[in-house]
């Protein structure tokens, strides 16, 4: 949901010269700036190193829900993931700044009684003490997808433009990485 309007923005914003989406399946999308990384095994990313390099901004949008699941099921998904996939971009791209797309109620102290908050909350704190030229948490508090509601498309221009303020709005090429296939 988030990804997808962050996507968009990115391919709309003329700074932004070249998007990569990291992603488990095609997207099925098309346009000039748009590059894709299939990527089956987020936790092995040695095969696609090469198509990960030279990038300024990373806007890492993939997630998932936590509904069902319990904390260690999802500390493997979501802060394993995100951890490994941010220590190889900023090992390969030492200059970028990492943007996370987080939640509204995520909990810095890690000690919360909402479980997803607590995991976000492990992430942020873990990621801004990565050597990246900069670290952005984002939390927004409502999301929708941008077909189902006409203020979608601008809620989520607020967030891509807030994003790539913080990212400097400078970048020659950027990084979306975000999971396709999301209901």
């Amino acid at each position: 949901m988030v990804g997808e309007g962050v996507l968009l923005e990115c391919l709309d914003h003329p700074a932004v010269t070249t998007v990569l989406i990291v992603n488990r399946r095609p997207s099925g999308r098309q346009h000039p700036k748009l590059k894709e990384c299939i990527v089956p095994d987020f936790f092995n990313l040695s095969a696609v190193t090469d198509q990960l390099t030279g990038y300024d901004a990373c806007l890492y949008c993939a997630g998932v829900s936590s509904l069902g699941m319990k904390e260690q099921e999802y500390s493997r998904i979501t802060y394993d993931t995100t951890l490994y996939f941010a220590g190889e971009l900023v090992r390969l791209n030492p200059n970028m700044v990492f943007s996370y797309i987080s939640g509204t109620a995520t909990d810095s102290s890690e000690k919360g009684k909402i479980m997803w908050a607590r995991v976000k909350g492990r992430i942020e704190n873990a990621l801004i003490r990565l050597p990246f030229k900069g670290v952005y948490n984002f939390r927004p508090a409502l999301c929708d997808r941008p077909q189902a509601r006409k203020t979608s498309r601008a809620t989520t221009k607020s967030l891509a433009g807030c994003i790539l303020s913080c990212a400097g709005c400078s970048p020659t090429r950027s990084v979306l990485c975000a999971r396709s296939g999301w209901p």
